[in-house]
């Protein structure tokens, strides 16, 4: 059979014959991407992307596909989605609410609302997250920040192998671009202060209260 590679989101093939045919229905009914990776032309569906090189059928992948703004308990949110799943999730009081977000921006919007009325204390999305390696080790280390807990700055660098970059955790926290399901929030100084969110600390206090069982704005 054909060389490919399978990837949770997409197939991508860098040889045709006629048995692949098969696995491209199986995909394409599954609602994922296939690319055919090759300089050559090859008989195969319309639907199939060619692409020269596999970095140009990448770079496809990680365009945003899907946008919305949704009404939640902290106001109105931004959601930016690509092939992977969700890849921004920030407030945006200055634009106007989607007239009709899609299934996958609902999702988003339902387990929000769940999670603000406490009942939900994980998120069930895929996710994308671009970045360094070090920043996407800090984000990965963010998802596993339990609820209702928190860990200094100086914690999270020493959980990523670089104890004396408490500062470049901080900043790295600045860029996270999927609030909340990105617990960012759940960072505080090494004196158990509330400092720098990019929401805004008083937003950051209403997530952490709300965590912890204590009264909140929601």
């Amino acid at each position: 059979m054909s060389d490919l590679v399978h990837h949770t989101s997409a197939l991508f093939l860098f040889e045709a014959d006629q048995a692949i045919h098969t696995l491209i229905s199986f995909f394409q009914a599954a609602n994922k991407a296939v690319y055919f990776i090759s300089k050559e032309e090859a008989s195969l569906p319309k639907s199939v992307k060619h692409s020269k090189n596999a970095k140009v059928a990448f770079g496809e992948l990680i365009k945003e596909s899907d946008c919305a703004v949704v009404e939640t308990k902290i106001g109105k949110v931004e959601l930016r989605f690509n092939a992977f799943g969700l890849s921004y999730l920030k407030t945006c009081p200055e634009k106007e609410i989607s007239e009709k977000p899609s299934r996958q921006a609902l999702k988003v919007q339902n387990q929000l609302e769940a999670y603000f009325l406490g009942k939900r204390k994980s998120f069930q999305l895929k996710i994308y997250l671009p970045g360094t390696e070090f920043q996407k080790n800090v984000w990965a280390e963010l998802i596993h920040i339990p609820y209702g807990k928190t860990v200094s700055y100086g914690e999270l660098a020493e959980k990523v192998g670089h104890s004396s970059a408490s500062r470049a955790v901080g900043q790295t926290n600045s860029k996270n671009p999927i609030w909340i399901v990105v617990p960012c929030h759940r960072v505080l100084s090494k004196e158990g202060d509330l400092t720098g969110y990019a929401g805004g600390l008083e937003l950051k206090k209403n997530l952490l209260d709300l965590e912890s069982d204590q009264m909140s704005l929601f």
